[in-house]
């Protein structure tokens, strides 16, 4: 594995029980303690940015529900600009939006359940 050119160095002070640690599980690893600090670092940069830079499938989440937003805002505007917010829905627009409705609610609690499970 070639490593990348270092030409930056950070100065730590540790305690005498923090320094045999990293002695002791330095030598557990097979590693110098340089290289151990090294991959810890690493390792500790990683797991900051999973927790807190959203998953890939989250944004793919986001982006559907922006879009999904996105249009129903375009929707709304069209209708204001032609004046058919005006007119009355017939009943089947009622109930095809009262579907839509019952839908997002239910994506929506099955959502707040993912949460709720995560956070346990």
């Amino acid at each position: 594995m070639k490593d990348e050119k270092r030409d930056r160095f950070i100065k730590v002070m540790l305690t005498e029980g923090e320094y045999k640690d990293i002695e002791r599980f330095s030598h557990i690893e097979f590693m110098n303690k340089s290289e151990f600090i090294r991959e810890s670092v690493k390792k500790s940069i990683y797991q900051i940015k999973d927790e807190i830079l959203p998953h890939k499938q989250d944004r793919i989440k986001d982006g559907r529900i922006k879009k999904e937003i996105f249009k129903e805002a375009k929707m709304a505007i069209s209708a204001h600009a032609n004046n058919k917010y005006l007119e009355k829905s017939n009943k089947e627009d009622l109930k095809l939006h009262q579907k839509m409705i019952y839908k997002r609610k239910q994506e929506i609690e099955n959502e707040l359940e993912e949460i709720r499970k995560s956070l346990k």
